[in-house]
């Protein structure tokens, strides 16, 4: 296996391990104004609400209803309301640059899967042509007797003649495959799925040297 595309592989999957990290934490911060501006709202409603009240019994000139603050705590309750009200604008223009920090970083993210899925496709490439090789050293002769024997067997039985070697070809790869698929997945004889395809190669690309 070319090591040279290993490396950059490899590179490009711990980028994208950083670009995820990074993703969870701007996404952590998003959720953190919007908790701010949840909190402040609520805040600003309360004292809105004390402060009408306030208002409201002090209009009323009732002797049922009097003010239960003092003029202090009246205006350090509606200073309050106002440097509330002055935060939110901020608060909000920080969930409008984090939401843009956001997007480029999922951009990034975007090309790097790509880069990565092409840097895995190329090292397969590698792994197929490096099995193969490995085959053919192991177990090339029994392999080319298995397939003399298949064409031998299945072409007479078919009714196949020298002349007609285009239309049994893939009769014999299918054939073939039929009879080295059981023998070597023993376990299912059938054919792995996908997903454990992928881990098995993603798990060769890994331990490779």
């Amino acid at each position: 296996m070319n090591q040279e595309k290993k490396a950059e592989y490899l590179k490009l999957k711990t980028e994208i391990k950083g670009l995820l990290s990074n993703r969870l934490e701007i996404n952590q911060r998003i959720e953190n104004y919007k908790s701010q501006i949840t909190e402040r709202t609520v805040q600003i409603q309360t004292i809105a609400a004390t402060l009408e009240k306030e208002d409201r019994a002090i209009a009323s000139g009732s002797r049922l209803h009097q003010p239960t603050l003092t003029i202090d705590q009246y205006n350090d309750q509606k200073n309050t309301l106002e440097a509330l009200k002055a935060e939110l604008p901020a608060i909000e223009q920080s969930i409008t640059d984090t939401n843009r920090e956001l997007a480029i970083l999922d951009a990034e993210l975007q090309e790097k899967r790509r880069a990565v899925t092409d840097a895995r496709d190329l090292l397969l490439v590698d792994l197929a042509e490096q099995s193969l090789s490995e085959f053919a050293t192991a177990a090339g002769e029994s392999f080319k007797k298995l397939v003399m024997a298949v064409i031998a067997v299945e072409g007479r039985g078919k009714g196949f003649n020298h002349g007609q070697k285009a239309a049994f070809t893939s009769e014999t790869y299918r054939i073939i495959c039929e009879e080295i698929i059981p023998a070597v997945f023993a376990d299912t004889k059938e054919l792995p799925d996908l997903p454990e395809c992928n881990q098995f190669v993603d798990d060769l690309i890994e331990k490779a040297a």
